[in-house]
């Protein structure tokens, strides 16, 4: 037990921080789900559902299920490979989530090998017609050899189109196998399976699969409130309209590293964007942007990211605090305090360590004929390894966390050390 407790406190202790960006952007405006969208792309993936203690969106279920039926493939075992395959579109089609059309797509093939496993090259046929209509680029290199002439044989064929028109709320976003599109006006894809989808900031997304028929498709997707999410979206909102203070308090709270707020406003037929990160350092960097109702939101968020990445002024001036001057200072202290207390204590184990073997040296030499004195050896020599055994312990987790600490201490220094490299 003691060496499963050391292993994760090492693995705890020695973790660079793990936690993401949360963006957010206050606005009725149109664009604004789109935006902040766009640059929670760029932040990096974080789902406002787990940190509000929502319903995570993965399939982890439909994912294991897939690896199942691959390991199976592999190992030329039909029968674990067909109950695995049952098991994972159950998932998929039970639940859809965003990326399950990519993860439907390596299920159609999975089921296509295992029909032409089964000499049943008609239904392998129909399988493939579904992925190639999903979106299916390139066959996975395992099953090429033995798809490959079915799917070149579809290819070769024109498959025909279907026009998806949607009714969706005012901001929301819709997504058609895993990819953005524009609410507009209606998407053509080919017929046959396809998932769609809706997001709006707050709000539950609304995905669900459907069988595009020739005749066309009405689709309603309308994301549902979060009850959850309300108090979080409320803090957000204030929080972007200029409480600092309350925006790095509920940073700390979500445990990120670094919440970017943002609004949105129209003037005059141009958005105004602006954002500010809030990070886990302290530092809070402000962008604005400028861009026309027309132009495409990724340039305008990559200007607006860009300029949040850009490293603060520094100004020469009055000495400033210490804390400021040196951003890992509190790491470094407190690492290396943690690291000399691991040092003495793996030490003191190691003394115990000598007597405990003393003593047992001593306990074969003793003549078994005197029991009082090999008690007292075996007493001496059991309290000595169980202090070996506690001294190490702490030592090796003290030792863990405090390099850590000066490892993020490093990180952080090397940062400023950087940027003030690069000065003139």
């Amino acid at each position: 037990m003691r060496h499963l407790l050391i292993a994760v406190f090492t693995l705890w202790g020695l973790q660079a921080q793990a936690a993401g960006t949360l963006v957010w952007v206050d606005s009725s405006e149109a664009k604004t789900t789109a935006l902040a969208e766009e640059l929670q792309a760029l932040a990096g993936p974080m789902s406002l559902f787990q940190l509000a203690g929502g319903k995570a969106s993965s399939n982890q279920t439909a994912q294991l299920a897939i690896g199942a039926a691959e390991e199976a493939w592999r190992q030329v075992r039909p029968d674990l490979m067909a109950s695995a395959l049952q098991q994972a579109r159950a998932a998929l089609r039970n639940d859809p989530a965003p990326g399950d059309a990519a993860r439907m797509r390596r299920l159609l093939c999975l089921e296509a090998a295992y029909e032409v496993g089964e000499f049943r090259a008609e239904k392998a046929r129909a399988l493939l017609k579904q992925a190639l209509g999903l979106g299916l680029k390139s066959l996975p290199t395992d099953l090429s050899h033995t798809l490959s002439p079915l799917v070149d044989e579809l290819r070769a064929q024109t498959i025909a189109s279907v026009e998806l028109n949607f009714r969706v709320p005012p901001g929301a976003r819709v997504f058609v196998d895993d990819q953005p599109h524009d609410q507009s006006g209606p998407v053509q894809v080919a017929e046959g399976l396809h998932l769609v989808g809706s997001s709006l900031q707050g709000h539950r997304p609304s995905y669900r699969w459907i069988e595009a028929s020739g005749l066309g498709s009405h689709i309603d997707l309308l994301p549902t409130a979060a009850p959850e999410l309300a108090t979080l979206k409320v803090t957000l909102t204030a929080a972007a309209r200029g409480d600092a203070l309350q925006a790095d308090a509920l940073r700390r709270k979500l445990g990120l590293q670094a919440l970017v707020l943002c609004s949105l406003r129209m003037l005059g037929g141009r958005y105004d964007g602006r954002c500010m990160r809030h990070a886990d350092d302290g530092s809070k960097r402000e962008s604005v942007v400028s861009f026309h109702e027309e132009e495409p939101l990724s340039g305008p968020a990559q200007r607006l990211w860009q300029g949040l990445q850009a490293a603060p002024t520094v100004t020469v001036g009055s000495v400033e605090p210490t804390e400021r001057i040196d951003p890992g200072r509190r790491h470094a202290l407190a690492g290396g305090s943690l690291l000399t207390l691991g040092i003495i204590g793996l030490g003191t184990g190691g003394y115990y360590g000598l007597r405990a073997a003393d003593a047992h040296e001593a306990y074969l030499a003793t003549p078994q004929t005197d029991t009082e004195e090999l008690e007292r050896l075996r007493v001496n020599g059991k309290s000595a390894a169980l202090g070996a055994d506690v001294a190490v312990s702490v030592g090796a987790i003290f030792t863990a966390i405090g390099s850590g600490l000066l490892y993020q201490a490093r990180q952080k220094r090397r940062g400023v050390a950087a940027f003030v490299g690069a000065q003139p």
